[in-house]
């Protein structure tokens, strides 16, 4: 998930998220859509 798409999920600037909601976002990817750590991993290089 692009940083945009991050901070408009939580409502937030982007540049006002910390990491913490990276984590949350992370986590609800793992748990709720049931993606791969492999597929987190590759969309957090690509957000850099």
């Amino acid at each position: 998930m692009r940083f945009r798409q991050l901070a408009e999920h939580f409502h937030r600037l982007p540049r006002t998220l910390g990491p913490e909601h990276l984590r949350r976002s992370q986590m609800f990817l793992l748990q709720k859509k049931k993606l791969q750590p492999n597929t987190i991993r590759k969309n957090k290089a690509q957000g850099r």
